[in-house]
């Protein structure tokens, strides 16, 4: 039985860590669907442990192999789910996917795989229990549970993710929960009954086999039906997102993490011509351009003018390889030219470590979906761009919009994005082309037409599409005032600071323009949220405190505890929705990491659970556990305010690993003070609170603090409670002495 909790821990957590990486894949990799699919996985665990924890212990058997059954064919299925999600919602291929589209497909996809996980972890701690004699712990089921996700942790990302895609993955970790979970059935079963239920799970495995086999067909397939038309060619997973190659008669298109980086032959080489281009004319003598992120489109317009050097900085070497296999003869001759260089790094390194110095920098990208690309648009990022530009170098962004068609969240956009930049720089220019575009520099801007064409003129090279004329209509008074009019006008929209890494008001702000585009309703929600007069908040966070003092006065554990389980359980997942969120800021991707963070959690939870069952016997020392773990969480809070700014990146694991124990801690001490119930109910009763604060940390911090407030208020959210929980812990404990066993 030992045994069973342990492959299951394993498939947990590579089914969710799989399912949140396929989730980010098609939602231009954003952490805020990360943290939904973290929040319905949390959400569906405490359903099923809820729900097992009812079943008695006599019919357990028989519910193993059912549950092991229906999850380990729900989350190869799964997989395909979110992949298919978006186009049977309605989006078109490309198109972002909005919160309420996540949530729709993450519940469709992810929830039954958590609820039959859920309960296959409490059913397996009865099981446990009932054959070891020992029906009043369940910290031993806890620690094979972390130990088999450690291992299936360092096997899948040491070994198994660089080699084998995501249906193949999940299809493997659920063969040994399947046998594991027939046998124990088997076992615990009528001799008549036994052969009858073998072959049924041998049935299963044969299917996951026969999924894992055409996992490779199955994936093309489905993406093919998302991108439809397209005929895919390869789907690839990095350490930074998904890239799919597709074509179509003579048309290459390059897909990351949903969003097309590259087309072949170009469809729009008007834009790459005049974010390329533009910045040049402004310049008075420009000799070194550095194009940050996959502005390959970049490189094939500035390879060919008089420049010097051109040099491209992204980080994905896959995205790289995969744009060399889309680009056509003879556009590909270009990226070997001696004054071209491509570099496959973080650009935030780069410009920290690199001694070169640039006339002209180029960020591409017009509004950021996701953390890892707005910490290249902050003023942090900007400050390092300053020291990347030679004397009076400019920097070049563009904005989102179209000339006339400039929407609330977009002209806010452009107000912040000007406004950082003028932290940074001493002057700031915003022209209107076919998309707005921003310029900054120390020196002074000259954006005169004449200039501009009189220096086109001097060149030893004409664009394609930029000529003069063309020149000439973009840079006209008229359409220039139209832009002022429209930054100038009045504006409905929440007050929202200047972006930078600890609060990336630009992920906000394109939350909100997809939403107004897909769901106008929950736009609305969302902009009320971000408008919450923060004297509200001071008064709820009063009311928790004084309702939370009486409660445990008054009932004392019987109150206290549910509380501290509750908001453990918030604290825990907000804590580990922070960790993805800041990795992501600190280091471009937490794509590859994701896996890791979470594991480290439920090894803590592990350590915990043992710790605590191992020296917490006595009323006494359950008392010293439980609120030593309340202060862990606390610490770990504190912590993480730190590391999220700086630090080596070890810190966020052993921060998870921290809050883990914490959770792991309460988790046994909880349980058995329900001495009343059998240990399968207890179980399912402190995992189902502990899990339901799970689900709302997660939801909570993931779509509203984190994105309206920044990582400070997530944090100051997390402190709070648990300061709030820790003050009940103190008074029933002063009351009764953690006196006599109790319900919940």
């Amino acid at each position: 039985m030992a045994l069973l909790l342990a492959a299951v821990g394993g498939y947990g957590i590579v089914t969710q860590v799989v399912i949140l990486r396929e989730l980010m894949a098609i939602s231009a990799g954003s952490e805020i669907s990360a943290g939904i699919g973290l929040g319905v996985w949390i959400a569906g665990e405490a359903v099923g442990a809820l729900l097992a924890g009812r079943v008695p212990d006599t019919r357990i058997g028989n519910l193993l192999l059912w549950l092991a059954a229906v999850s380990t064919i729900a989350a190869p299925v799964g997989v395909l789910a979110v992949i298919l999600g978006p186009s049977l919602l309605g989006a078109l291929p490309g198109e972002g996917t909005d919160i309420p589209r996540v949530f729709a497909i993450t519940l469709v996809s992810g929830f039954i795989p958590a609820l039959t996980h859920g309960a296959l972890f409490v059913s397996g701690l009865a099981a446990l229990g009932a054959s070891s004699g020992n029906r009043g712990n369940a910290g031993p089921g806890y620690v094979w549970e972390g130990l088999g996700t450690a291992l299936a942790a360092a096997l899948t990302w040491l070994l198994l993710l660089p080699r084998v895609n995501s249906l193949a993955l999940v299809a493997l970790f659920g063969i040994p929960v399947l046998l594991l979970a027939g046998i124990e059935s088997a076992l615990r079963s009528p001799v008549r009954r036994r052969v009858r239920r073998l072959l049924a799970s041998a049935g299963v495995v044969v299917l996951l086999l026969v999924l894992g086999w055409c996992s490779t067909d199955l994936t093309k397939y489905a993406w093919k039906r998302s991108w439809r038309g397209q005929n895919v060619t390869a789907v690839e997973n990095s350490s930074y997102g998904k890239v799919v190659r597709l074509e179509r008669e003579s048309q290459k298109l390059l897909v990351y993490d949903g969003s097309t980086v590259l087309s072949e032959p170009e469809s729009d080489p008007a834009f790459a011509e005049q974010l390329a281009v533009v910045p040049m004319l402004v310049h008075p003598r420009p000799e070194h351009a550095l194009i940050v992120g996959p502005g390959f489109r970049l490189i094939k317009v500035l390879a060919n003018s008089p420049l010097e050097s051109v040099t491209l900085v992204q980080i994905d070497p896959v995205l790289h390889r995969e744009a060399v296999s889309t680009i056509v003869p003879p556009a590909t001759e270009v990226l070997h030219r001696p004054k071209v260089t491509i570099i496959c790094d973080d650009p935030r390194g780069f410009l920290i470590s690199s001694v070169r110095r640039f006339d002209c920098i180029i960020i591409w990208g017009e509004a950021p979906a996701n953390l890892a690309a707005n910490r290249l648009f902050t003023r942090e990022f900007f400050a390092l761009c300053r020291t990347g530009l030679v004397g009076e170098g400019i920097l070049a962004v563009s904005g989102p919009g179209l000339p006339g068609q400039i929407n609330p969240e977009s002209q806010m956009t452009l107000d912040i994005r000007a406004a950082a930049l003028g932290a940074v720089f001493r002057h700031v220019r915003l022209m209107m082309l076919d998309f707005p575009l921003l310029l900054a520099s120390v020196g002074t801007l000259d954006v005169q037409v004449d200039t501009l064409e009189l220096r086109l003129r001097g060149w030893n090279w004409r664009p394609t599409v930029l000529r003069h004329d063309y020149l000439t209509d973009l840079l006209a008074v008229p359409r220039q005032r139209l832009l002022s009019r429209v930054l100038l006008s009045p504006r409905k929209h929440p007050a929202v600071g200047a972006s930078t890494d600890q609060r990336p008001s630009e992920v906000f702000l394109g939350l909100l323009r997809e939403s107004r585009l897909h769901s106008p309703w929950f736009a609305d929600i969302y902009r009320s949220a971000a408008s919450l007069n923060p004297v509200l908040l001071l008064v709820a966070a009063t009311v928790l405190l004084i309702v939370v003092t009486l409660g445990s006065i008054g009932r004392r554990h019987r109150f206290a505890d549910p509380v501290s389980i509750f908001s453990s359980g918030f604290a825990g997942a907000a804590i580990s929705t922070v960790v993805l969120f800041a990795y992501q800021v600190r280091f471009g991707s937490a794509f590859a990491e994701v896996g890791l963070l979470l594991a480290a959690f439920m090894v803590g939870t592990a350590l915990g659970g043992w710790a605590s069952s191992a020296a917490a016997g006595g009323r006494a020392n359950r008392a010293a556990f439980f609120t030593s773990a309340e202060i862990l969480l606390v610490l770990a809070s504190g912590i993480l305010a730190v590391i999220a700014r700086e630090g080596p990146g070890f810190l966020f694991l052993a921060v998870q690993l921290g809050a883990g124990a914490a959770v792991g801690t309460q988790f046994p001490i909880a349980a058995a003070r329900l001495s009343a119930a059998p240990l399968g109910s207890r179980a399912g009763r402190v995992a189902a609170l502990d899990l339901a604060g799970g689900f709302l940390g997660a939801t909570i911090c993931a779509v509203f603090v984190l994105p309206v407030w920044g990582t400070a208020a997530a944090l100051l959210l997390v402190l709070y409670l648990k300061l709030t929980s820790l003050v009940g812990q103190c008074l029933a404990v002063a009351g009764t002495g953690d006196a006599h066993a109790h319900s919940v």
